[in-house]
């Protein structure tokens, strides 16, 4: 089986649920506190006019968590769930600072996420994700979210790249859906093992070009 890295110039992956494992016992407090089901408490994040203009940088964290105490009407105070919330992050999936080592060693590595100052400095300080992926997409410096249009053409320009050069590995299928309407091979993950498998199936890389300890399903 040849290599096949050279058909895309870029690999662009979301951060949460496709390389950073997000903590349940974080989302199980909220979960607790709001007596949402886990898809309404999603919808929320996509739909809150206060997670929005988070994730966008144009608020700061303590007015995000003023906000999300009274919109979801939960019993803690801002401050509590602001250090819940900071936790989100648990850690890379198992195997995922060699996969990209290796993967960025043959071709451009960037990340595209929806995240916010209370996210992505525990991220970059608990795991250097930066030092893995050389260019980064974050909604908060950008000021865009995906699923929007605005964002794709923002970050595919920015790539100087042409879209169907670009494979594109997210959690969310309304993402996946848009980024393909933008030319973006794109594929939805679900954890670092499916991310694994993906690559295995693209013929991205071979199981003899991973480092010991690293599968491919």
């Amino acid at each position: 089986m040849d290599n096949k890295t050279n058909n895309y110039e870029v690999l662009l992956f979301d951060v949460t649920d496709v390389l950073v494992e997000p903590s349940s016992k974080v989302r199980n407090t909220i979960l607790s506190w709001t007596n949402m089901s886990n898809q309404e408490l999603g919808e929320y994040w996509i739909q809150s006019p206060a997670a929005r203009a988070f994730d966008q940088g144009k608020i700061s964290s303590h007015t995000y968590a003023k906000l999300v105490v009274q919109e979801l009407d939960i019993p803690v105070r801002p401050l509590e769930f602001l250090e819940l919330y900071r936790n989100w992050p648990q850690r890379l999936y198992e195997g995922i600072p060699e996969l990209l080592s290796t993967l960025g060693s043959q071709c451009r590595l960037a990340c595209f996420s929806n995240t916010n100052e209370a996210h992505w400095p525990r991220i970059q300080e608990k795991f250097n994700l930066s030092a893995l992926i050389g260019e980064r997409f974050l909604s908060y410096e950008i000021g865009l979210l995906k699923p929007d249009k605005d964002a794709f053409e923002f970050v595919v320009q920015a790539l100087d790249c042409p879209a169907e050069k670009i494979a594109f590995f997210d959690h969310n299928q309304l993402t996946i859906d848009v980024a393909k309407t933008h030319g973006l091979h794109a594929f939805h993950i679900t954890g670092g093992d499916q991310l694994q498998s993906i690559l295995g199936a693209l013929e991205i890389l071979e199981s003899s070009n991973l480092p010991a300890g690293v599968g491919i399903e």
